[in-house]
C-alpha cells in the first residue's frame, strides 16, 4: 500500500521524518529513512501537483505521495492515509496533524483556539482519525537548531 500525505503546502524535510517515524513506530513496521527527496511526478509531461517522497524502505509501504490540495474552510496542515489510490473525500485519514512553529508564549494561534478548532471541525468529517499537533520549536535564542515534538489529543 501507499502512504498519502495531503497538504497544502510544501512540507519541510525534518517534519516529513517525523510523520514517517511515528507512522512506522504506530504500525509496528520496520523501517529505515535515509536521506528524504521530494521529486514531482509528471504526468504526459505535466506537473500533476503530486510529489513522490523517496528515501523511506518499508516492506510495508510501495511509495510515499505528497499531494497538493486546497480546502474550502479550516484545513489542518497534513492528512495522512495509508491506502493504494489516491484518496478521495469518502476515504479516512489515520492522521490530521496540524504543525507549529511557535509555542503559546509567542503566538497566540497555537493554543486552544485557531489552532484546535481545526481538530473539532475536522472531528466532524473523520471522527476516528487520530489528531496530532507537531510542535516544530526553536530554542529560546533563536538559533538555527530546531526541536520535533509531537502531542497526540483528544480535543473532543
Amino acid at each position: 500500500m501507499n502512504l498519502w500525505i495531503l497538504t497544502e503546502e510544501r512540507p519541510k524535510i525534518e517534519v516529513l521524518k517525523q510523520i514517517l517515524n511515528k507512522f512506522a513506530t504506530d504500525k509496528q513496521f520496520c523501517a529505515f529513512i535515509d536521506n528524504l527527496r521530494i521529486l514531482p511526478v509528471l504526468e504526459n509531461g505535466k506537473f500533476s501537483f503530486t510529489y513522490e517522497l523517496i528515501g523511506l524502505r518499508c516492506n510495508k509501504v510501495s511509495k510515499v505521495f505528497i499531494k497538493t490540495v486546497s480546502g474550502h474552510s479550516s484545513f489542518v496542515d497534513f492528512l495522512v492515509f495509508f491506502q493504494d489510490k489516491e484518496p478521495t473525500i469518502k476515504d479516512t485519514p489515520i492522521y490530521a496533524i496540524e504543525e507549529t512553529k511557535t509555542d503559546d508564549s509567542e503566538s497566540r494561534n497555537t493554543g486552544v483556539y485557531q489552532r484546535c478548532s481545526k481538530f473539532v471541525f475536522l472531528h466532524y468529517y473523520y471522527p476516528d482519525v487520530k489528531m496530532i499537533m507537531l510542535y516544530n520549536l526553536q530554542v529560546q535564542q533563536k538559533k538555527s537548531q530546531h526541536k520535533l515534538i509531537y502531542s497526540e489529543q483528544n480535543f473532543l
